[in-house]
């Protein structure tokens, strides 16, 4: 496709509008009726259009983020916590999916989540309570097979993810009152 079809102002406008508003550069493009490789060619013939395009960029996530940030940051919010925690408690399960669904619910990623553990140590405390305590029992947790199978969060199941000579110190800096990850 030729570069002359983003020589319409109206749609290079609208490319730069639509990403202000918060939308994917996929789909402005979709909205507008270009391929994404298209816009990127044009990105790098043309840099006045590139830096409108980051600037959008800019202006479309600072936007988000004021309506997600209004207050407290959520990893600070305690009435946030107790709710996320009381779903994981009511949902019974430690399973990857119904975390996420969970994270859904209240407008978060479970990435989102999982990163306000590091940022505060009474989140991740009572997180992880909350996870060991809904963990399906009849599961042997701690083993590979539960972690890739079952999708199984709690903590003894993302120690694997760690070397073994590392897997005691990370249960006992994720649940100090563990004791070497045995229940």
């Amino acid at each position: 496709m030729s570069l002359l079809v983003l020589d319409d102002e109206s749609k290079r406008n609208a490319i730069i509008e639509g990403i202000k508003s918060g939308l994917s550069l996929e789909d402005v493009c979709m909205k507008v009726g270009l391929t994404r490789s298209t816009v990127l060619q044009y990105r790098r013939a043309n840099p006045k259009f590139d830096a409108a395009i980051v600037q959008a960029a800019k202006a479309g996530r600072g936007r988000i983020r004021k309506t997600v940030f209004d207050g407290l940051p959520p990893y600070k919010d305690r009435e946030l916590q107790a709710r996320i925690i009381n779903d994981v408690l009511r949902g019974g399960s430690c399973r990857e999916d119904d975390l996420e669904r969970i994270a859904k619910k209240h407008g978060f990623r479970l990435s989102q989540i999982w990163l306000w553990r590091r940022l505060d140590d009474q989140w991740r405390y009572d997180f992880e309570s909350a996870l060991k305590s809904v963990r399906d029992p009849k599961l042997l947790h701690g083993l590979l097979e539960t972690l890739e199978v079952h999708k199984c969060k709690c903590v003894d199941c993302r120690a694997l993810r760690y070397p073994p000579a590392r897997r005691a110190e990370y249960v006992l800096l994720v649940n100090p009152s563990s004791n070497n990850g045995e229940a």
